[in-house]
């Protein structure tokens, strides 16, 4: 298996920012969402959804691909958008849609924005 990083779809740099928790980072937590901001264009890498805020953690985009690299899948996704997932190696997003309630995948990929 080839370890490089590779920086595919993602369009910052490896090393920029992005937000995460510490259980993900500690590999205690699969990235179950990932959320590309839509004012900053920043990406947030998130494990259970009821993580307090003294988990936020600030890591490379680099880590995050190398802790799970199936995060590659999202890679395109919109400013505003988010893929969520329910279990680790789940499908990567579906078709980009607007929020739906009623997605039946093991991911779904809905648009947080005001108009959606």
């Amino acid at each position: 298996m080839n370890r490089r990083i590779e920086r595919r779809r993602f369009d910052p740099p490896r090393n920029c920012a992005t937000i995460t928790m510490r259980q993900v980072l500690e590999g205690r937590e699969p990235i179950l969402l990932v959320a590309h901001d839509e004012d900053d264009h920043g990406w947030q890498f998130i494990g259970a959804l009821d993580a307090s805020r003294e988990d936020g953690r600030v890591a490379c985009l680099e880590e995050m691909v190398r802790l799970d690299p199936s995060v590659l899948e999202v890679a395109d996704l919109p400013p505003g958008w988010q893929a969520i997932r329910h279990q680790r190696h789940g499908p990567a997003a579906g078709p980009m849609g607007p929020r739906r309630k009623d997605v039946e995948s093991s991911c779904k990929v809905v648009h947080s924005g005001a108009d959606g």
